[in-house]
């Protein structure tokens, strides 16, 4: 069986993840945030947890999506249970 080493710092495509999340929606805290806690705060190693607001989950998820295949990360609904395989 393989062994997991998480990794702190993050690696580096989940840096560069965060930081363009930020760059297209604020942080919490700031108007118009879609969040409902900090972006990054929820990062233990390889993954990354995003809490959305409800009244935005549907489009800002999809955002999500697009950005995460961009960096060539994958997505995992929590509340849906759902694996996204973007492409």
């Amino acid at each position: 069986m393989a062994q997991i080493h998480w990794q702190w710092p993050p690696p580096q495509i989940i840096t560069d993840f965060i930081e363009a999340l930020l760059r297209r929606w604020p942080n919490i805290g700031e108007e118009g945030s879609p969040w409902t806690s900090s972006v990054g705060a929820d990062l233990n190693g390889p993954a990354l947890r995003l809490n959305i607001d409800w009244d935005r989950a549907v489009d800002v998820a999809s955002g999500v999506a697009e950005l995460a295949k961009q960096h060539g990360l994958q997505c995992y609904g929590g509340s849906t249970k759902v694996l996204w395989i973007l492409r």
